[in-house]
């Protein structure tokens, strides 16, 4: 009797240790293996404790959201050949989001940025994204990417569900509608359009050659350029690539003087228009020279200097560097306080960056206190001629997320861009609004 009750006690207590076991067990933290993405990134642990369940009682569960801060990621090309469009991007934007936080943020909450530099590479864009949303867990991203890094990152920003505000990649914005996606800068489809139409309605000229950069904003222009041609039945006489970071461009335009054309449709980054401008007059292409809106900077009237006169640049802000215009004064004032002097800058990127952390700001405020990923993206849909200062306005709604712009034509004279007088309203390819047609 005395056994079988031994034998009760022993079970009873192997029971118990086996619970206390279990209970100690699950305080204990969970590990989890990483294994390298696709991309070549680590995928963070998860922490679900954290990102699923508040810290305090009024803390949020909404990634990238607590009581005093709201993150924000950001990837631009910080370094190499395009790095004023990523530097821009970043400078411009930070001008306005110091200020908000000076102020004390956005209901008691400040901004803080997480920038990447994709390097101008697709595959680091895409890394980069995958960073922000994954690692970083952003709140949503205000992307300081030119085309050819944003493509990299674009099918995996769609399917994240992030809030994404695309500042500057006309090639993003150039893709069918995406309900977390905003383009503030107008496709290139639409846009590449005002040039041939420039050069055939107001210079009366129909022999056109095409000379631009074999990455994806080049091939953009490139594709938008020939489009227009070939709906208004005119075909270029030549087209001319080369690679970004190229500095002698005497092969393509010696090609394209070959062929004697009316006038030279130039596209390429802010480095390379320039030199493309001298070297054709170097060349004895006498002929009108017309560029993107990469054309109208300082560098180009710094570097092509004399060559530049004459030339035909598109513009895409209501006002240029020097304008005695308020807005435009107060931008440039704030950024020289904010970054002192420095060559070929502050360049039309930092100005769109500009206004852009102010569409941010707005939307934020729009979204309430209760922040959540959706209705930030309600109130950007709800933007309704909304006013960038020193920039374009903007208008959304829950079908069309790409903005309409005005691009308008100036021409160099006496070392100053003059304004032409020619206007062309790019409007959103109807591929691009919620349910309309593929792309053609």
């Amino acid at each position: 009797m005395c056994a079988k009750a031994g034998k009760a006690i022993l079970a009873a207590i192997s029971v118990v240790m086996v619970i206390v076991a279990a209970a100690c067990g699950s305080s204990q933290p969970t590990t989890s293996t990483s294994k390298p993405s696709a991309s070549g990134n680590q995928t963070q642990p998860s922490a679900s404790a954290s990102a699923s369940a508040p810290a305090s009682a009024g803390a949020s569960a909404v990634p990238g959201v607590t009581d005093t801060e709201i993150t924000i990621g950001s990837f631009g090309t910080l370094s190499g050949a395009a790095s004023w469009i990523g530097l821009g991007a970043r400078d411009g934007m930070n001008i306005v989001i110091n200020e908000i936080n000076a102020a004390g943020g956005i209901y008691g909450r400040k901004i803080k940025i997480v920038s990447s530099d994709d390097q101008g590479d697709p595959a680091q864009a895409l890394a980069a994204a995958k960073k922000a949303v994954e690692r970083d867990k952003v709140f949503a991203i205000l992307s300081g990417a030119g085309t050819t890094s944003f493509m990299g990152a674009m099918d995996y920003l769609r399917q994240s569900g992030v809030p994404v505000i695309n500042g500057i990649s006309q090639g993003g914005a150039d893709t069918p509608f995406a309900p977390n996606i905003f383009h503030l800068y107008p496709a290139a489809g639409s846009a590449a359009a005002a040039f041939p139409t420039f050069i055939v309605d107001n210079l009366k000229l129909t022999k056109i050659a095409l000379i631009g950069g074999s990455d994806a904003t080049g091939q953009s222009y490139l594709d938008g350029f020939n489009a227009e041609l070939a709906r208004r039945g005119l075909k270029a006489v030549a087209m001319e690539r080369f690679a970004v970071g190229d500095s002698d461009f005497s092969s393509q335009l010696l090609k394209i003087k070959a062929t004697n054309p009316e006038a030279v449709l130039i596209t390429g980054l802010a480095r390379e228009v320039p030199l493309i401008i001298r070297q054709a007059r170097d060349l004895g292409l006498k002929m009108p020279l017309i560029t993107d809106a990469t054309g109208t900077a300082k560098s180009t009237l710094d570097v092509a200097g004399d060559a530049a006169e004459g030339a035909y640049t598109g513009y895409l802000l209501p006002s240029f560097f020097g304008d005695p215009n308020a807005e435009q004064q107060e931008f440039e004032k704030k950024w020289a306080a904010a970054y002192g002097k420095i060559e070929g800058r502050p360049n039309f990127v930092d100005q769109f960056y500009y206004g852009d952390a102010y569409v941010l700001k707005e939307a934020l405020q729009k979204a309430g206190k209760d922040l959540t990923r959706e209705k930030f993206i309600a109130a950007l849909e709800t933007f309704k001629d909304f006013h960038r200062p020193a920039g374009n306005p903007v208008t959304f709604s829950d079908k069309i997320h790409v903005v309409q712009m005005a691009i308008s034509m100036n021409q160099v004279k006496d070392g100053n861009f003059l304004a032409t007088g020619f206007v062309y309203q790019a409007d959103p390819p109807a591929y691009t609004t919620k349910g309309g047609p593929p792309k053609p």
